[in-house]
């Protein structure tokens, strides 16, 4: 900034003709950079900007907007204070905020249902007294019989409010405890006897499952066979033993050579058909 300040005055005091002469012909070079001061704007004095998070989406602006994470209703700090005119020191929550008066008019705001302000719907601090004097606190919006219409501002409720003896206060019962397996097996047990006496099912060791209409659960042809024969067929072993001859299972066909002829896509090599199976014309089947 400083270099190009310089070189805007030195612009400003030349004359016409000479800007003009300059536009016509240039002159390059004329700012002799300076590394050591361009480095210090860089890594010295060059501060890292406030980032977003992963996500958050930028507009115009946005650097400019006060982090309202930071900053919560209620709270006032030193600055506003002293921009409301409020005192700043040790007793200066004794003083009420100036906006106290509208909402005890008004009614709370209703972005912040859940807002507790003093003089309105919570208790003020002590040492302070309702009035409209200078530290007042105003007067808190009531009913026709007297009790506070947005909330406890006397402080009665907390008092009215039961204490509860220690006793009751605190459960001694263990929660969370394992049981044990003989428990386990002793409920099981005791739910079985139950589901038995609920249905009247009975399911005897040695005759299987039996419905009370005395239909056994196993379906007709699926009944384990008494013995179980694993060897092959008698006829297989005998024709094995015998050495008796077994259907073919192919045929070596003879081959033939012929004369092509004139056909262009003809064969030399024929098979003889009719010398494999008997009684069948004979043909001659190309490769």
């Amino acid at each position: 900034m400083e270099m190009r300040e310089a070189m805007q005055e030195k612009e400003d005091q030349k004359t016409m003709k000479a800007k003009m002469r300059e536009k016509v012909r240039p002159k390059m070079g004329k700012i002799d950079i300076d590394y050591q001061k361009l480095h210090d704007a860089f890594f010295k004095w060059q501060t890292k900007p406030k980032m977003l998070i992963h996500g958050e989406l930028y507009y115009e602006g946005k650097e400019f907007e006060t982090r309202l994470k930071e900053k919560k209703p209620g709270d006032l700090s030193d600055d506003l204070r002293t921009a409301l005119g409020m005192p700043v020191g040790p007793n200066n929550h004794l003083v009420p905020p100036p906006w106290l008066i509208a909402m005890q008019r008004y009614g709370p705001p209703p972005s912040y249902p859940s807002l507790k302000v003093p003089g309105l719907n919570a208790p003020i601090p002590e040492g302070a007294s309702f009035g409209y004097h200078a530290g007042g606190w105003g007067k808190p919006p009531v009913d026709e019989q007297g009790k506070p219409l947005y909330g406890d501002v006397f402080g009665i409720q907390q008092q009215e409010a039961p204490v509860m003896e220690e006793d009751e206060q605190i459960e001694n019962q263990p929660w969370g405890e394992l049981e044990s397996e003989s428990e386990e097996e002793s409920e099981s047990e005791e739910e079985s006897e139950e589901e038995e006496d609920q249905t009247g099912l009975m399911t005897p060791a040695d005759t299987g499952l039996i419905t009370p209409s005395g239909l056994t659960s196993i379906p007709a042809g699926m009944e384990t066979p008494d013995m179980i024969e694993l060897r092959k067929k008698k006829n297989i072993e005998e024709a094995m033993e015998s050495g008796a001859e077994q259907q073919t299972l192919y045929t070596v066909l003879p081959e033939k050579r012929v004369n092509v002829g004139a056909a262009m896509m003809g064969s030399a090599h024929v098979y003889d058909v009719a010398s494999a199976a008997a009684g069948v014309p004979e043909r001659l089947v190309p490769p």
